[in-house]
């Protein structure tokens, strides 16, 4: 699992070939992106936004347009159970994410990075038909108290187009995927009992889960910093790319 602080973004040879491997997916949903000049370019700040369904499906382009337009590598704070699958483990590790704790996230903060935060996590990747494009941080505020502690801005964004390119056949909590739902809680414990993990069983393209084409679409907003809680020192990068 990546260290809040020792992280080092990945070599420009990664990047294109990560990049490449993208363009393929970025053809076929021709992402749109509004607002991403609210992001900071340096110093810390957090990024707070919704997650789509499945959860990965436009983030990867999200943060690789952050980098292109404005040079930084933001820090994702994402679900333990990711780190519990062997590959892709790595996929998040050589990306900068980081386990979502409280500490990691200050970690970060301190250490003058712009930092993303998904406060609906796997309910909203894992949301029911019902629920389109509804959020759900049911209370889920950790994000703003860290802000008025941290003194950082808020950066908020929202995700849409990616419920249009799948239409539900079984909701996560669909009894016939009680077996799968029993198998999730017997591997993650804990984790397995208080979240909901297990993704909905969805079709695109006729009965395939090949997605449909759609676009999607990003937009970031202006930023916003509430009233500081507590002093402290945060380290602001001239050079966000020289991660050490």
């Amino acid at each position: 699992m990546a260290s809040p602080a020792d992280w080092t973004p990945p070599p420009d040879r990664l990047v294109r070939a990560a990049r490449l491997a993208l363009e393929p997916w970025r053809a076929w949903t021709s992402p749109v992106f509004h607002g991403l000049h609210h992001v900071p370019s340096g110093g810390p700040a957090l990024l707070v936004g919704n997650h789509t369904v499945y959860g990965l499906l436009d983030a990867p382009l999200i943060f690789f347009e952050i980098h292109r337009r404005r040079g930084v590598w933001p820090r994702s704070l994402a679900d333990h159970a990711h780190w519990l699958v062997p590959g892709w483990r790595t996929v998040m590790d050589v990306g900068g994410a980081v386990d979502g704790t409280p500490d990691n996230a200050r970690a970060l903060l301190r250490d003058g990075r712009q930092v993303v935060v998904f406060p609906g996590g796997a309910r909203e990747a894992t949301r029911a038909r019902e629920d389109r494009y509804r959020l759900q941080w049911d209370g889920r505020l950790g994000f703003a108290r860290l802000a008025a502690e941290t003194g950082c801005p808020i950066v908020p964004f929202g995700s849409v187009g990616v419920e249009e390119m799948f239409t539900p056949v079984l909701d996560s909590g669909s009894a016939l995927l009680a077996p799968a739902r029993a198998l999730g809680r017997a591997v993650l414990g804990e984790r397995g009992d208080r979240d909901v993990v297990l993704m909905p069983v969805s079709r695109g393209i006729g009965p395939t889960p090949v997605p449909r084409r759609n676009a999607s679409t990003s937009a970031s907003d202006r930023p916003s910093t509430p009233p500081r809680g507590r002093a402290w020192t945060p380290t602001t990068r001239r050079s966000p790319n020289s991660a050490t």
